[in-house]
């Protein structure tokens, strides 16, 4: 079974609030057949807290081992049932464990002897099986009774009659109901337990008012429509009613009035569905923030409660790209006092977890957002820019995450924080902040650069990378969509593969499949933010060995329906039967033995890893030093298949760290012991003729030694080499050429009515794309990076030229 890789994030996930506030950074993921149940829970009774896990492979543990949140591996606790939940059911101080299998398979409770030592199964009840299991003292005797969702979609409550694990007779508290979610607290102030749940048939939030006795009311609709969740949001003592709207994807709240709610208090149209909502207080300031999974965007989020009283900023991104999140959990591991996310994915077969560091040490932290209200501060419908260059003098630079949050480890004094504006964007303020490090905490937090958008741009970068080609072989293959505009905008992207391949799977799913080509709706895909599919390919067998493959991506844009183009991203592999796990790649790759390729390309590096141990790789690092020809200053980071850390150096060391990754090994998961990592760069100005650039890097698997890959060579020249060109450029011209500013297209006689126009870089990527009814139009320059280009002009009768434009 593949494991999944967070194809989600290029550094760490991290989300800020304000200063001494709540961040998140990921620390670690876990592969997971069929994730059920998840509970964050001292269950050794050690002093810190662990993580139970029920899935369809049977009941597991991630046991706390330093007390910080070293997580082991998952341990079987029960092979045979597959939703479990700790609880004391006999009273004896001790958590113990009540579970169920599916399919009517009954509902046990084992004894835990201590040290979480489990005894034999106890029948609860042999013929129903619960998907939720949640106990309180329903009657108010002092014991625990249990509160189950049955998979027959009725809600049940069963006392535990003597204290001691016996159990009455299921209660019925609702027929029907379709559970999504399920809680129990006192809503109304009265003392007695009440039952709450979200309906997923009914779409609607439903209560049932306990009585004290072991009984309920009839049950009662506190929303007609959405999901959501009872707490008290303004601190007034009363549980008030969080809200998402499946149909506008509107999250809201309702202040709790006397027995009813007032209007709904708008906190975001993300414009996609949600489905999981959690309050719980993030950021240790005693007001209830919001932890929300956005199921049509494939996305994790939090709104902070900026003054614990129902006021929440905009939303921030911890991750994006799972396939939706069925199960969300939090719970203080690391003993500081503020809770950890933990977060989990059927559709990914993942369990993820982000560690809260509410007060942090020695390190310069910031957020790099997109200021749409102008105002320079991080509220309203602002969000933060991802994959944005933040560099320290004399320290390095880091990139921004989904949240635009920036970190940097830095020694205390003054230090100078600079950032390198996005094409399309304008810092709203100085480029350039002074960093104070010192006591007491020793970290300068809030070092934001508010940006806003100059010019519209609609434009996204499109990536296709795959693993090292073997024939007659199953291989993972990841596309990557980014916005490199400033516009939010709508795309559909569908991969072409080579004729000779075959599409297996994907994740996520494809929205439709025709002749073997998959297709993705990608809604409201904000700038400078990506989305990455894992994909899987079958290639063909070794009658085909040495034979050129040619995959093509291509992405539409638009923004409220108005198309702004269409993005081309391709892959050219030769077929192999034989490979090397660990290399290193470049593209252009070049001409000859030397590689040669013109002056002023851009270089695209991608380093492939894989484990080939005996045992899953906890973490992962690679380590790439810049030749000294490439401009630091210039690394993008494209694409990666895991949630990882990316920083270069002073000296030009650029590393990636893909920390807590559980990477399988190579003979328990093929496809998912695998990743890779892509970054482009430029060479210096002034290089000279016959310049070799070359490229190297090093791949550690935990502790073990530096695996070296190959070393790619490209000898840079000012002749015109490095794209292969298809037609005659006779009847197309560009003057001047060279160009520096702006140019003028002519095109020939042969050229009648309408004539495409496209212009595509080194890679052969199509950066611009446009129409023209005349004989000349004009080239502008814009954001293009120098470098040589094709301009191909198609027109109607299918006349088709083509010449090279070189931008000084």
């Amino acid at each position: 079974m593949r494991s999944f890789r967070v194809p989600v994030t290029l550094v760490s996930v991290l989300a800020l609030l304000s200063s001494a506030s709540a961040q998140f950074v990921q620390s670690g993921s876990q592969f997971v057949e069929g994730p059920l149940s998840l509970e964050v829970v001292d269950l050794d009774q050690d002093g810190d807290r662990d993580v139970l896990l029920g899935a369809r492979s049977g009941v597991s543990v991630l046991w706390n081992q330093d007390g910080q949140g070293d997580l082991s591996a998952p341990e079987l606790l029960v092979a045979t049932e597959v939703t479990a939940h700790a609880v004391d059911v006999n009273g004896d101080g001790a958590p113990d464990l009540v579970c169920s299998q599916e399919m009517n398979g009954g509902i046990r409770w084992y004894r835990n002897l201590g040290m979480f030592g489990l005894g034999p199964a106890q029948t609860i009840d042999g013929w129903n099986a619960a998907s939720k299991i949640r106990s309180a003292d329903v009657d108010l005797d002092g014991d625990l009774d249990l509160i189950l969702a049955l998979e027959n979609n009725s809600i049940v409550v069963m006392a535990n009659t003597d204290g001691n694990g016996t159990f009455g007779p299921m209660e019925v508290i609702a027929a029907q109901a379709g559970i999504t979610d399920l809680a129990c607290s006192d809503l109304n102030g009265d003392g007695n337990v009440d039952v709450h749940w979200s309906s997923a048939s009914a779409g609607q939030v439903r209560a049932a008012h306990g009585t004290g006795t072991g009984g309920f009311a009839s049950p009662q609709v506190l929303s007609p429509i959405g999901h959501g969740v009872m707490a008290d949001l303004n601190g007034d003592g009363a549980s008030d009613l969080a809200l998402a709207d499946p149909l506008s994807g509107a999250v809201s709240w309702r202040k709790a009035l006397q027995g009813n709610f007032g209007p709904a208090l708008p906190i975001d149209l993300p414009g996609v569905s949600c489905d999981r909502l959690l309050a719980t207080d993030l950021g240790k300031d005693g007001g209830l923030d919001l932890l929300v999974a956005l199921d049509g965007g494939d996305e994790l989020a939090w709104y902070e409660n900026t003054n614990a009283q129902g006021e929440y900023g905009p939303k921030q991104l911890l991750a994006t790209g799972w396939g939706g999140i069925d199960l969300l959990a939090v719970g203080d591991l690391n003993g500081d006092g503020d809770a950890e996310v933990f977060a989990a994915s059927g559709a990914s077969q993942s369990l993820f977890w982000f560690e809260n560091l509410a007060v942090t040490n020695d390190r310069i932290v910031g957020r790099v957002f997109n200021d749409l209200n102008g105002d320079g501060e991080f509220n309203g419908l602002d969000h933060g820019l991802y994959n944005v260059p933040v560099h320290v003098a004399g320290l390095g630079t880091t990139w921004t995450n989904h949240s635009g949050v920036y970190q940097l480890a830095a020694p205390a004094g003054t230090h100078q924080v600079t950032i390198s504006t996005p094409s399309g964007w304008a810092v709203n303020g100085p480029s350039t902040r002074s960093a104070s490090v010192a006591a007491p905490s020793f970290t300068a937090l809030d070092q934001d650069f508010p940006m806003t958008t100059t010019t519209i741009q609609g434009n996204l970068d499109v990536e296709l990378t795959s693993s090292p080609l073997r024939c007659d072989q199953q291989v993972p293959y990841w596309l990557t969509v980014t916005n490199t505009g400033n516009q939010v905008s709508d795309v559909w992207v569908t991969l072409q593969l080579d004729p000779h391949s075959t599409f297996v799977s994907a994740s996520p799913q494809p929205d439709t499949v025709i002749a073997g080509s998959p297709a993705w709706s990608i809604p409201a895909l904000q700038p400078t933010h990506h989305r990455v599919i894992d994909l899987e390919v079958h290639l063909p067998d070794w009658q085909y060995m040495g034979v050129l493959l040619s995959d093509q991506a291509s992405a539409q844009a638009s923004v409220q329906g108005y198309p702004l183009g269409t993005f081309l991203g391709q892959l050219q592999q030769v077929l192999t039967c034989s490979y090397d796990p660990n290399d290193k790649r470049v593209s252009p790759a070049g001409q000859g033995s030397e590689g040669l390729v013109a002056v002023g390309t851009s270089l695209e590096y991608t380093v492939r890893f894989q484990n080939t141990g005996s045992a899953p790789a906890w973490d992962v690092r690679i380590i790439d030093l810049l030749d000294q020809q490439l401009d630091p200053a210039s690394v993008r980071v494209l694409a990666s298949s895991h949630a990882m850390q990316a920083e270069l150096s002073e000296s030009g060391e650029l590393s990636f760290l893909f920390e807590r990754i559980n990477l399988p090994d190579s003979a328990s998961d093929p496809s998912g012991s695998q990743g890779f990592v892509t970054f482009l760069v430029d060479h210096l100005p002034g290089i000279s003729e016959g310049a070799e650039v070359t490229n190297t890097a090093s791949i550690y698997f935990d502790a073990n030694p530096a695996i070296v890959t190959n070393t790619v060579l490209n000898t840079l020249t000012y002749g015109v080499v490095g794209i292969a060109e298809a037609g005659l450029s006779g009847g197309l011209e560009v003057h001047p050429n060279p160009v520096q500013d702006n140019a003028v297209v002519r095109l020939g006689e042969e050229f009648q009515g309408r004539t495409d126009l496209l212009l595509s870089d080194a890679l052969g990527r199509t950066v611009r794309a446009w129409s023209i009814s005349g004989d000349r139009a004009e080239l502008l320059r814009e954001d293009l990076p120098r470098g040589l280009y094709l301009l191909r002009a198609v027109g109607r009768e299918g006349t088709e030229r083509v010449v090279r434009v070189l931008m000084d």
